[in-house]
């Protein structure tokens, strides 16, 4: 379940059996390439979830499963580090 090619590929490529580590990167990376706020929620186990946005991607890797979303704000107002 996938809307975004590059997000896809930047969770399939930065997941591993580190799901903190896992989710950490793929926020990293969606953040400097595609630009936007990104919520990322990684686990071992099946897991539900509502969110409205326009991109996002779920993948599967191993035993690990990461969904990834942009969050629907104004990211000029946000001062991230």
């Amino acid at each position: 379940m996938c809307n975004n090619e590059l997000l896809r590929q930047i969770i399939a490529e930065q997941t591993d059996d580190d799901i903190n580590k896992s989710k950490i990167r793929i926020e990293r990376i969606a953040r400097w390439f595609l630009g936007g706020l990104f919520g990322v929620i990684c686990g071992n186990d099946n897991f539900a979830y509502i969110i409205q946005t326009k991109d996002f991607c779920q993948h599967r890797k191993g035993n690990v499963t990461c969904y990834a979303f942009r969050l629907l704000i104004d990211y000029n107002k946000i001062n991230i580090p």
